[in-house]
Parts: structure tokens; C-alpha cells; sequence
């Protein structure tokens, strides 16, 4: 009887410190715990909650370091709960059941694919579509963000002129202009459109949408031979468009625009050697995946 209230002490004391450096309501500190990518930050909150051993009996104290529910910190004599010691207190007091439990990691683990099913935001929507308008369409023809300040520079350009592009479309419309970048000042805001605004895309694009972890992005949709994934390119121009059917004109207006990005920025932002995405025949390609999407 006194390990279970010694038990629910540790727990107030967890929950506390919880509660007041998130500043929100903790329904089980088990899977709020598991949510905290930080170690340092679990670190400071156990330590934080942690309590001297003279607050207890000596005969209390063993038997829980004995269940293995409670641990020495790094300050002699303090102990904090262990993940053990808090699943214990909640399962008891019916805070966490075993299902939710599963259903948490199979959330956050394992169900991969609901996610593609998701519409882009606006931002997001102007990524892939700069992309497709620069034909990022493989790990050879990445966005390479390390390039220098000429590739920069381009890619900004690319970037101001789709934003208004897909405005006079009016495929955005909520974006504002100076919320493109994002405004890390550390940054080139280059690096901040990619980085930031295009970290949920991989998921709401199957996958397609790749960077390599070194500041390089690409739409990876072709093989070693430079044969396009139609499937993949219609997917994406969906997820742009949405269910909007084109106009015939709006798609010869975007055909010009594509070509016309191809044509006179890829000097400047890929390596011409690696980079085939610009020869005639992928025009076609992409005129058709615009007609049949």
C-alpha cells in the first residue's frame, strides 16, 4: 500500500513538471514522454522531477528500485520513475490501456500511407511545382543548395515567378508573397523554402519527393535511363491542381512556362552534363502527363 502511494508521488511530480513546461493538459506522460524527440529534454524533466529518498521510507524505496519502477538519478540520494514505474501507475489507475498504447505506435510508426492521401497546403504546392517546372526528376538533376549564389539566385527567380504564376492561375491564393521563404535569419531563404515548407511533402507524394540529407532535393520519378514514371508525374500534377479540370489554354500556358524555365535557368542550377531533363523529348512527356491528368 505505501509503494502505491510513494508511486502516485513520483507520477504528480512528473506530471507537474510536464504540465508547466508544455503548458497543456497531459493525458498519459507514457506516450507524452515517447513524443519528446529531445534526450536533454527528457533529461531536465526527470531530473526536474525527481525526489529525495528521505521523503520515503528506506523499506519503500527498495521494493520500488526492486520492481524496477523507480531509479537513482544523477544526484546521490534522488530517484525519478523509470518508463516501467509510470506505465505501472497508469495501467492501474486506468489512464493508459493496452490499446492505446498500440494504437499510438502503429500511428506513429507503421501507418505510412494515409498520410499521401492528404491534400498539399499552398507552400507545398508551389515546391513540387517548382520543381516540376525546373525538372528536378532525379537524384542526378537534384536541387543541389550547396551550388552557390548564382544557383541561388535562380532558384529564387524560379520561385517568384511559379508563386505568381500559380496565383494568376489561382491555384493559390491564401499564400502571401512574404511568407514564401520563411524567415530564418541564419539561412539563405533559398534553403528555408526547401527545408521547412517541404518536410511533410515525401509523405503527401508517396515518397516522391526525396532529399538526400545534404541541402539536394529531387522529384524521383525516373529511371537510370531517364524514363519518366508517367503515373508518378500525373499524381503529382494532381495533387497541385486537385480535382480542377484544365482549360485547354491553361495548359498551353503551362507547357510555355515549363519550357521556358527548362530552357533558360538550367545553366545556372544543374550540372548540364548529368541534367537530360532539358532535351526536347521530355517536353512532350510532360504536355502529355498535363493532358491525362
Amino acid at each position: 500500500m505505501e509503494e502505491i502511494v510513494d508511486l502516485e508521488k513520483f507520477y504528480k511530480k512528473i506530471q507537474e513538471s510536464l504540465s508547466n513546461r508544455y503548458k497543456e493538459k497531459i493525458e498519459s506522460i507514457f506516450l507524452r514522454m515517447l513524443e519528446i524527440r529531445s534526450a536533454v529534454d527528457r533529461f531536465r524533466l526527470l531530473k526536474e522531477a525527481s525526489i529525495s529518498k528521505f521523503q520515503f521510507t528506506g523499506e519503500s524505496v527498495r521494493n520500488l528500485m526492486e520492481n524496477g519502477f523507480i531509479r537513482v538519478t544523477d544526484e546521490e540520494n534522488k530517484y525519478t520513475l523509470t518508463a516501467k514505474g509510470i506505465l505501472e501507475y497508469e495501467k492501474k489507475n486506468g489512464i493508459l490501456i493496452e490499446e492505446k498504447i498500440w494504437n499510438f505506435i502503429d500511428k506513429k510508426y507503421f501507418d505510412l500511407f494515409s498520410e499521401s492521401k492528404k491534400e498539399l497546403n499552398e507552400k507545398e504546392k508551389l515546391i513540387v511545382f517548382v520543381m516540376i517546372a525546373a525538372r528536378a526528376f532525379s537524384k542526378k538533376s537534384s536541387i543541389d543548395l550547396k551550388k552557390g549564389d548564382i544557383a541561388l539566385s535562380k532558384w529564387e527567380e524560379i520561385i517568384l515567378s511559379s508563386y505568381n504564376f500559380l496565383k494568376d492561375l489561382k491555384i493559390i491564393d491564401k499564400l502571401n508573397e512574404n511568407n514564401i521563404f520563411g524567415s530564418e535569419k541564419n539561412f539563405h531563404k533559398v534553403y528555408t523554402f526547401f527545408k521547412n515548407g517541404g518536410k511533410d511533402v515525401p509523405k503527401k507524394t508517396k515518397g516522391f519527393y526525396k532529399t538526400s540529407g545534404d541541402q539536394m532535393y529531387c522529384l524521383d520519378i525516373s529511371n537510370n535511363a531517364g524514363k519518366i514514371e508517367m503515373d508518378a508525374l500525373r499524381l503529382l500534377f494532381n495533387k497541385i491542381f486537385g480535382h480542377r479540370k484544365l482549360s485547354t489554354d491553361e495548359i498551353d500556358k503551362l507547357f510555355n512556362y515549363f519550357n521556358e524555365i527548362a530552357s533558360t535557368k538550367n545553366i545556372y542550377i544543374f550540372d548540364v552534363k548529368e541534367h537530360i531533363f532539358h532535351n526536347p523529348e521530355y517536353d512532350n512527356i510532360i504536355k502529355d502527363a498535363l493532358l491525362t491528368a
